[in-house]
């Protein structure tokens, strides 16, 4: 990024892209996104005002892996050694972890295991896309044109045929998660959503603020639109920084009424999970827990409501999963290195994608707050919005190494 890029206000990824080699639909790794997307969410109007009848989770990943054949299989473009090497480090991590936990003596189900390194999976995954230029800006605005309304609408009929318009939209499972996957790529899209882009993104406000409830995802929404309408040189930024704070207060406000005054479900969490770190050492707060090791049985008898969550080979048993708060998961699990490991994995995934420092900050952002509240990194919906920012053509032509794939 140039000086004089920088004092026009003007940056490289938030330029439309002026290719038109794939036409206005985009590429095909963009219209499988755009179908698997706007097709789930259509198809979840069975039950409207409830979540998904699809196994989404499946449906998202098998996408990922589809996308991911058809890219090895094809042109290798952009940063291959940038990508080998994010590969080769993620995988040593968690070859590693499996390699201790097999050693540790400690049986732990496969699932339980899984379910607790998925994030650190995940990785290996984002480094794959890494410089694969396979989605573009103009594609992607047009998924989010289609997909945004089908959002406003479900949750404005969740409110309105609920009881006391109590009950939270859902176009593919309980909003906390999925609006991360719809907030991450609205602003990947921003720069290509046209001359009336400052409406869709007032649009996404309403679904956030106004009707999902969601009070993390409101979090994700302000840290999301800080990073992109951060320009203190330019004249209008102290009105949209005021508004900004007139914003913040009134959905306060509403969250505050909405309140019943009762123990929050995260403060429970947060309480066992400091009753977890009681017998820690420095070793264990820097590291984690090598071998998958279960919550005490107190901590799992007070959390018994969320049995559901339990272990899948041992019902008296759980793991840090169940605590929601990815958060104090990756603290008892990985330890703070093991978090640091992961945030500037995926960093430095994006920026060789060439993703700029705001990007980055805005992406990463929007899963650090998600971590407070549910499983952000560890969930197939954080997962997408990474995969389309890694393998997102920033600008300039792809370097194609040999024909063939998926841009095409």
């Amino acid at each position: 990024m140039t000086t004089e890029q920088l004092r026009s206000g003007r940056w490289p990824n938030l330029e439309p892209q002026a290719s038109q080699r794939h036409g206005k639909h985009g590429t095909v790794a963009d219209r499988l996104l755009r179908c698997v997307a706007v097709g789930t969410a259509l198809a979840g109007w069975v039950n409207i005002t409830g979540w998904s009848w699809l196994p989404m989770a499946t449906i998202w990943l098998a996408l990922v892996l589809l996308l991911l054949a058809c890219l090895i299989l094809g042109p290798q473009r952009g940063v291959p050694v940038a990508r080998a090497t994010w590969v080769a480090m993620a995988s040593a991590f968690v070859a590693w972890r499996a390699a201790a936990g097999y050693w540790g003596g400690t049986q732990v189900a496969l699932a339980d295991w899984l379910q607790a390194h998925k994030a650190f999976i995940f990785l290996i995954v984002v480094a794959l896309f890494v410089g694969r230029q396979c989605f573009t800006g103009a594609g992607l605005a047009r998924t989010m044109k289609i997909l945004l309304p089908i959002v406003f609408i479900d949750y404005a009929a969740t409110t309105a045929l609920t009881t006391a318009g109590g009950g939270r939209g859902a176009i593919w499972t309980e909003n906390n998660f999925e609006l991360m996957t719809v907030i991450g790529l609205t602003y990947l899209a921003w720069p290509h959503l046209g001359k009336n882009r400052a409406w869709w993104m007032v649009l996404l406000g309403v679904i956030v603020l106004g009707l999902s409830g969601s009070r993390s995802s409101v979090a994700e929404f302000g840290i999301m639109l800080a990073i992109l309408l951060w320009r203190p040189r330019d004249p209008k930024f102290i009105g949209y920084l005021l508004a900004g704070v007139v914003v913040w207060w009134a959905s306060g406000r509403v969250f505050a009424e909405r309140s019943t005054g009762k123990r929050s479900d995260r403060e429970l969490f947060f309480e066992v999970f400091q009753r977890e770190l009681q017998d820690f050492t420095i070793a264990q707060w820097l590291f984690g827990r090598p071998v998958l090791t279960p919550l005490h049985v107190g901590s799992c008898d007070t959390l018994s409501a969320w049995a559901g969550l339990f272990s899948s080979a041992n019902p008296g048993q759980c793991y840090s999963a169940i605590l929601h708060m990815y958060v104090s998961r990756i603290v008892l699990d990985f330890g703070i290195v093991g978090g640091i490991f992961l945030l500037c994995g995926l960093w430095f995934c994006l920026a060789r994608s060439g993703a700029s420092t705001r990007d980055r900050l805005a992406l990463i952002g929007i899963g650090v707050a998600n971590a407070i509240s549910v499983s952000s990194f560890n969930s197939e919906y954080m997962l997408i919005p990474l995969v389309v920012a890694a393998g997102l053509q920033y600008g300039g032509k792809p370097k194609i190494e040999r024909p063939g794939g998926l841009a095409s």
